[in-house]
């Protein structure tokens, strides 16, 4: 979906030679370029039916490569997991594996790709009745929402979040008295490039 590319970079067109970007410091290892690959929170939304490409509730203000601390904690003191069309918040252990890209063979070998599917797989493990019904309703009727994702560092998605659809909803129970109950939801959306993120200002509660 082409909303969801609204900060990917840009590239050469008219089949010129794309030229390389800046590169920083890839030799010195702190808390801002290590990044720990466990997905630990994801927010939706709902989509703004009067707006297209927009949530109902999008970080206001945001400007792409600045500092957001401001307009992020602000954003994030409107999300209510009770209050009818407010930004959800699950708690939960997530990842991103490698997206799948389609491509097709041209002339003389020549790769080209015609569109790159993201896949997020969240599991909650703390469920009681509400969340129970919220994930049924998930389940049952799946839809499209706006995401944002977190690690222990960053926030992904930019201002409007990423469009992504409600692929899959589980309930296994699997392991017997060795594991607990859980949801595992399946997110998938389309896009050229990762998501834009910004510094993750606030805890993981």
């Amino acid at each position: 979906m082409a909303y969801n590319d609204l900060y990917t970079p840009s590239c050469a067109t008219d089949c010129s030679a794309q030229l390389l970007a800046a590169v920083g410091d890839t030799n010195c290892a702190n808390d801002a370029t290590v990044e720990l690959a466990e997905i630990n929170i994801i927010h939706l939304d709902e989509k703004d039916p009067l707006v297209p490409g927009s949530p109902i509730t999008p970080i206001a203000g945001y400007v792409a490569a600045a500092d957001n601390e401001t307009v992020i904690l602000a954003w994030r003191a409107l999300h209510d997991n009770t209050v009818a069309s407010k930004v959800r918040t699950y708690v939960g252990i997530g990842e991103k594996p490698e997206p799948n890209e389609t491509q097709v063979t041209l002339h003389k070998g020549k790769q080209f790709s015609i569109g790159i599917r993201h896949i997020l797989t969240y599991t909650i493990n703390v469920i009681d009745a509400d969340t129970y019904d919220a994930l049924r309703t998930l389940q049952a009727c799946k839809g499209e929402y706006h995401l944002w994702f977190a690690t222990d560092t960053y926030l992904y998605g930019g201002d409007n979040g990423i469009i992504a659809d409600i692929e899959k909803v589980t309930f296994p129970k699997t392991g017997g008295r060795t594991d607990n109950s859980k949801c595992i939801i399946t997110l998938g959306w389309t896009a050229k490039a990762d998501p834009i993120r910004d510094t993750l200002p606030y805890d993981v509660v």
